[in-house]
């Protein structure tokens, strides 16, 4: 009886488990562990959790030190050591561990970071904080008669006021589901060890879809909504079709990065799951940014 309440996953472990996956914390993580099977399941929550801190982060900083002519320097700059120190520090730790299995063989490559994966890490790192300094405040845009999508005032709870707050807490969610879809992509990698192959088992694509479903309706109402005052309401439906367009390109990039990746190996492995997830923050950002102004925000 004792080995059989062992057998059965647990939802709170299950959600440590992942924390010790997505963040450097490998004391967490339990190999034997049967919550392995829910584990990534636990990843969109996280990637709420994550967003919030970001939030957090950037609103207390720019309340503190605000700005200098309109650029959120130390925000951002906040908002990126909390990404690269925890929070994103596996997704481009991910990076450094991609090798190409024959190339490094046959060349006999020592571990370490090559010249090449620092510049790329470098690289990374500026242009993250650049989209960060980017990130539009969104202007005010006043409700008319002719405007019929009103929505309720509760709807404020659902969605920050200020339109900076939004990629915030929708980029770490996105970059969290795409590392749940590369777990589907191919098949795990043999030299992968079992509790990763157990851990995208307990993920179905049905699963993975509906996560996107509602991610998408989500980040359509983060791009249409507005706020102002006591009104919160959708100026035009043009706006929902721009925040549509983010949730499309986001899931064919990941989906063509996890499949090239996993072509290149063996088969999907921890770093390319996560840098699966790198590469759809920076989609999302770069997307983005590029129909922000598209929509009512500059």
């Amino acid at each position: 009886m004792a080995n059989a309440g062992n057998s059965s996953p647990s939802p709170l472990h299950a959600g440590i488990l992942a924390a010790g996956f997505l963040f450097p914390l490998d004391n967490l993580r339990r190999p034997e562990s049967p919550s392995w099977r829910t584990a990534a399941r636990w990843f969109i929550p996280w990637g709420l959790l994550i967003g919030l801190a970001y939030l957090f982060v950037f609103r207390v900083t720019w309340k503190w030190f605000g700005e200098y002519q309109g650029i959120r320097w130390l925000p951002a700059f906040a908002v990126l050591s909390i990404d690269l120190g925890f929070c994103g520090h596996r997704l481009l730790a991910g990076i450094t561990r991609l090798r190409h299995p024959a190339r490094s063989a046959a060349l006999h490559e020592p571990p370490g970071i090559t010249l090449g994966v620092l510049l790329a890490v470098l690289l990374i790192l500026v242009a993250k904080y650049v989209m960060l300094l980017s990130l539009p405040v969104g202007n005010v845009v006043k409700a008319s008669p002719s405007i019929n999508w009103y929505l309720p005032s509760q709807f404020r709870w659902f969605c920050p006021d200020m339109v900076i707050y939004r990629p915030l807490l929708l980029m770490p969610i996105w970059g969290r589901w795409a590392i749940g879809l590369a777990t589907l992509i191919g098949r795990i990698s043999p030299s992968e060890p079992d509790w990763l192959r157990r851990m995208a088992a307990g993920l179905s694509l049905p699963v993975v879809l509906a996560q996107w479903a509602v991610l998408t309706a989500v980040t359509m109402a983060y791009c249409g909504v507005v706020i102002s005052g006591y009104s919160v309401f959708i100026p035009s439906g043009r706006t929902l079709a721009y925040g549509l367009v983010i949730p499309i390109v986001v899931m064919v990039v990941a989906y063509l990065a996890s499949f090239l990746m996993a072509r290149r190996g063996d088969g999907q492995t921890e770093s390319t799951a996560l840098v699966a997830g790198l590469v759809a923050e920076l989609a999302f950002l770069t997307l983005y940014l590029h129909l922000a102004n598209l929509i009512y925000w500059f």
